[in-house]
């Protein structure tokens, strides 16, 4: 998961009046995951944060909600849509591009209630393979609802992806508009859709893991809600495949979990 304003990717130099050129990272070498710490100052969590992201997820260690938990499981109330007055009740446009990182796309304009607070989604993104793992096994792939609330606390809905038949209909415009390099295209994006593939549209709701992590990506910050999905989304051979070409391998390894307790919303 990258930072919200794009500061931890890698750039060009900026040829600024001799101004020192942006750190760049990247997902192997001397630039990779194993060095990010080093690369610039502001990154260091990404080498000595004790609650990094991501992480394995074992079922057998985790701790069930507590019984007065404000929420068990995910359901459509937990979603708003502001745009609905003037579009179709989640159906928008949104944008997709390849960043030189990953796969990203922004709209349409919706929220997110956790715990009483609404966190607006900034833009979704994909990771192949997975970056976090359940019970040490991977996915074929992962995509990432980058969330924030109006003081500026991140969360992050987690939705894991595995090869299927056919890509989820909610996808499909998307990969349809996807290019073979850098540079937005527009797609449509019909939420409702997306929230009924993942079961989160259903009576009792979509059960996930939760627990306190990072950002994935540089600057590593601290202190991003991660909420990762038990149900699984599925997308075609050839659409994969489409963002292994395009992204590469751009998952981070896993990292230690330390003291930290991860709460299963799961019967």
């Amino acid at each position: 998961t990258p930072a919200p304003n794009g500061g931890g990717a890698g750039g060009d130099d900026n040829g600024g009046g001799g101004a020192p050129a942006p750190a760049k990272w990247s997902y192997a070498g001397e630039t990779g995951p194993s060095f990010w710490g080093d690369l610039h100052a502001d990154w260091a969590l990404c080498k000595t944060g004790r609650y990094q992201s991501p992480i394995d997820i074992v079922h057998a260690d985790t701790l069930p909600a507590p019984a007065d938990t404000p929420i068990t499981s995910v359901t459509l109330n937990h979603f708003q849509d502001v745009s609905a007055s003037i579009t179709n009740a989640f159906t928008n446009a949104g944008f997709v591009t390849f960043n030189g990182h990953a796969v990203e796309a922004s709209g349409p304009m919706s929220f997110f209630e956790h715990r009483g607070v609404w966190h607006k989604m900034l833009q979704f993104h994909f990771h192949t393979p997975s970056e976090h793992r359940i019970d040490g096994q991977l996915s074929d792939a992962e995509v990432h609802f980058v969330h924030q609330t109006l003081t500026g606390s991140l969360l992050v809905l987690g939705f894991l992806i595995d090869q299927g038949q056919t890509t989820d209909p909610w996808a499909q415009g998307m990969f349809g508009a996807l290019g073979t390099g850098e540079g937005e295209v527009q797609f449509p994006m019909n939420f409702t859709q997306f929230l009924q593939n993942s079961g989160v549209n259903g009576a009792t709701g979509a059960p996930f893991y939760t627990y306190s992590g990072s950002l994935t990506t540089p600057p590593c910050s601290e202190g991003v809600t991660w909420l990762v999905f038990q149900n699984k989304i599925t997308f075609s051979a050839a659409d994969i495949n489409k963002l292994r070409a395009l992204e590469g391998a751009n998952n981070r390894p896993v990292m230690p979990r330390n003291d930290r307790a991860i709460t299963r919303r799961i019967d």
